[in-house]
């Protein structure tokens, strides 16, 4: 068997702590309102905006723009 050119995916520490954050904004979202539906980026972001609130809605809205550039710039970077 030949072996993979490519290497092994490495562990993205950022993304971790990104899921991290979202798991635990969502258990604690579940327990203080049973809230059982998905709020979306931009929902977040426009309530940390208007209410000058940064915790947690602003921070997990900062955390998912973070994640979603890391994303974009990794694809433009390995595109061929």
């Amino acid at each position: 068997m030949e072996k993979s050119p490519f290497p092994l995916v490495p562990l993205h520490w950022f993304g971790f702590g990104y899921t991290a954050v979202v798991v635990s904004g969502g258990i604690v979202g579940y327990v203080k309102a049973a809230a059982t539906s998905v709020t979306f980026v931009g929902v977040l972001g426009l309530r940390s905006y208007y209410y000058g609130k940064v915790m947690p809605v602003g921070l997990i809205a900062g955390a998912s723009l973070l994640m979603a550039a890391k994303v974009g710039v990794r694809m433009l970077m390995t595109s061929d």
